[in-house]
């Protein structure tokens, strides 16, 4: 008898297995078992919780990776305010000239118009590479000590910039930006046209000089910005002026150069 009983429990097992295991499995007698299924200790409830933890994994990788797209950028035209570059304008608003050497009485900013366009491409770290240039439009007095009248020049200069800068972007809100930075300005010095229409001292040389500035902007629309931009430069130029001047027909001068610039622009 004991034969026979062994024989039956045998059969039964061998035909019954598949589908105890599949209950316990969550899937069909026709699909083998993997890793995660009960042979290694892993139940259906335990495989759904399994499941889930690897979708909330997924989700938060996705959720991440998109917010350091936002942060660097992304892609596309006004990408948050985190703009990957930007084009903007400059128009000088208020501007004081002090001279560094003793032309202090002799040399006077009478007027000036300043304007640029400027290029800054922008890294992850926000730090920022600028390009840009400008003109300059000025009008100025210039005489000699205890000169009369016919020793002072009126005149008029015209000067085209070329600006290479870094700056380092601090974003305090989500609308606000916020940039230290420094440049170098180089000037393609124009020709002076004094104002009485027919003498003109020619310049064909280029000086340069240093600056730093500080700037504010605030977004609009996402992809519009609007601010001001404060800056302090340090330059040297020679200025062509008249042998009742200078013997040599020129002065070579040294000043501090500060200025406020409206700024506007848009972000891609």
């Amino acid at each position: 008898m004991r034969y026979p009983l062994f024989v039956l429990m045998f059969v039964t097992l061998f035909f019954c297995a598949p589908e105890l295991l599949a209950a316990q499995c969550g899937h069909g007698p026709d699909r083998p078992c993997t890793r995660t299924c009960v042979r290694n200790g892993a139940s259906p409830s335990k495989i759904k919780s399994e499941g889930k933890s690897k979708l909330n994994l997924g989700k938060k990788k996705s959720n991440s990776s998109q917010s350091g797209k936002r942060h660097r950028g992304g892609s596309g035209f006004g990408a948050g305010n985190h703009e990957t570059v930007s084009l903007f304008a400059n128009w000088g608003i208020i501007e004081h000239n002090q001279s560094l050497l003793n032309y202090d009485d002799n040399y006077e900013l009478t007027g000036s118009t300043n304007i640029s366009l400027n290029l800054r491409f922008l890294n992850h770290n926000d730090w920022a590479f600028r390009i840009g240039v400008g003109m300059s439009d000025i009008d100025y007095k210039l005489s000699g000590p205890g000169a009369s009248s016919i020793s002072i020049n009126n005149g008029t200069r015209k000067d085209y910039i070329i600006f290479l800068g870094l700056e380092k972007h601090i974003h305090f809100l989500p609308s606000l930006d916020i940039y230290p930075g420094i440049f170098i300005p180089f000037n393609i010095v124009g020709n002076d046209i004094l104002n009485d229409g027919f003498t003109v001292y020619p310049n064909d040389g280029v000086d340069t000089g240093i600056g730093a500035l500080l700037g504010a902007n605030v977004s609009f629309m996402r992809f519009l910005r609007f601010g001001v931009e404060g800056s302090v430069t340090y330059k040297t130029f020679k200025q062509q002026v008249s042998a009742a001047l200078d013997p040599d027909g020129e002065l070579g001068l040294k000043d501090m150069q500060y200025r406020l610039d409206m700024v506007l622009g848009v972000a891609f």
